[in-house]
């Protein structure tokens, strides 16, 4: 399974979804929908041993964007999905990314407006591990 699969997958397990869509890079998104978008892969460090095996240690981040009727329920959900994610543990994201990973979200906040009514809100999720 490829690391944005697993991270589909893993999100989907969030008990608040409410019957909302999850798809990639959706350039016009309707409301009660989320959005993964792909920010890349950032090394951080590479380490070779006396054998000649490499081991990166890598950095991939992923923004998360739903649109909701605005207002304080949708910046709670906001909050819940990143406690969440501090909680749930990693070995099943594991075989996508690689080993001793890391799990974390930040810079949860409104975007913007998109239809009457409705908001943005936005959270990026980064996933930090070591591949050979």
């Amino acid at each position: 399974m490829d690391t944005l699969t697993a991270m589909l997958t893993f999100l989907r397990q969030f008990p608040l979804w409410e019957q909302q869509s999850l798809t990639v890079d959706e350039k016009s998104p309707k409301p009660h929908t989320c959005q993964l978008f792909p920010l890349g892969l950032t090394v951080l460090r590479r380490r070779e041993n006396v054998q000649g095996d490499k081991v990166f240690t890598l950095r991939q981040s992923f923004l998360l964007r739903r649109v909701a009727y605005a207002g304080q329920t949708a910046a709670a959900w906001l909050l819940a999905l990143q406690n969440w994610l501090l909680t749930q543990p990693v070995e099943a994201l594991e075989p996508a990314f690689g080993n001793r990973l890391r799990l974390w979200a930040e810079q949860g906040q409104p975007a913007g407006l998109n239809q009457p009514g409705t908001g943005v809100y936005q959270v990026k999720i980064h996933v930090e591990y070591e591949k050979e």
